[in-house]
């Protein structure tokens, strides 16, 4: 810190951390923000345990923190059930890049590779050039679709069910969509690029839109408040397209969301999304020496 004699700071350095310091400097009537970040080494570090119960405790014990054991879940996320699927045996090993600054360690840090061996499969996870996550053959490991078309994790108030008795008519009728518990008024987004192919007012189904993302699969959201988009309308995934609402033959606030494949509606919590593309073919010999090195060093070290 530097004061003048009028007791005017002139200049304040805040140490973020080790490896970042923000200055702020007087100039001319205004302070000026400058961040520093020194340039560190990075070096590799390999974790590597056996399931004996929570994969986040057996992690933990491994030496991994909180958030790359987080990191790890996301990347995986779509491929295993940390919480069901992993049983006592299984085993893991992650490769992670860890920065140190004048020889301390910074606290930033890279998952590069992981390799979650099961009795039944072999998951695998290598980070790319492009910052994606890709397994060994190049296919990527993130989604091209959102699982749900709401934020968070809502309760679902009546499920996928080709034998439900419909509470308003008291018959057997198909419930081919799955209802989402949320308030009136909630964000409803597209699950993934498309084309609205219908928004309008239907007397059962409320206001309702229904957007094409490929000759393959179509989505539909029903009941809503408020409709955003329009016939004809491109999105991508993320687009903010309504609101939840309570409109048409509804019993209460909710959002009936369905997934169909080729005009078959199925079971949009379970159903098998589209990945993201595989690595392209410019990339393909960088990305199989990348792999190769990473998984060279998961043995050697």
């Amino acid at each position: 810190m530097l004061i003048n004699a009028k007791n005017k700071l002139l200049v304040l350095k805040v140490i973020i951390d080790n490896a970042n310091i923000l200055t702020f400097t007087f100039n001319e009537g205004e302070y000026l923000a400058q961040l520093e970040t020194k340039k560190g080494v990075w070096a590799h570090s390999l974790y590597q345990g056996a399931i004996s119960g929570s994969f986040y405790i057996n992690a933990i014990n491994a030496g991994l923190s909180a958030g790359q054991i987080q990191q790890i879940s996301n990347v995986l996320q779509e491929k295993i059930d940390f919480n069901r699927q992993l049983r006592s045996g299984d085993s893991f090993k992650v490769l992670i890049a860890k920065n140190y600054i004048n020889g301390e360690y910074s606290f930033d840090s890279e998952v590069l590779a992981i390799v979650l061996k099961t009795r039944s499969k072999t998951y695998t996870a290598f980070l790319s050039e492009d910052g994606r996550y890709y397994d060994d053959d190049g296919f990527g490991l993130s989604k091209a679709y959102r699982r749900l078309p709401v934020d968070g994790n809502p309760r679902i108030s009546s499920p996928f069910n080709l034998k439900r008795l419909h509470p308003i008519t008291h018959r057997i009728s198909p419930h081919l969509g799955t209802d989402l518990a949320v308030i009136v008024g909630t964000k409803v987004y597209a699950i993934a690029d498309g084309v609205v192919v219908r928004a309008g007012y239907h007397p059962a189904a409320g206001n309702y839109v229904v957007i094409k993302h490929s000759r393959k699969y179509t989505t539909r959201v029903l009941h809503l408040s408020k409709i955003l988009v329009r016939r004809g309308q491109r999105v991508e995934m993320g687009d903010l397209i309504a609101k939840s609402g309570n409109t048409g033959r509804s019993t209460g606030p909710h959002l009936h969301y369905e997934f169909q494949i080729y005009g078959r509606a199925v079971n949009a919590m379970n159903v098998h999304l589209p990945s993201s593309k595989s690595v392209l073919a410019k990339d393909r010999k960088a990305f199989n020496l990348r792999r190769d090195q990473y998984l060279k060093e998961m043995q050697e070290i």
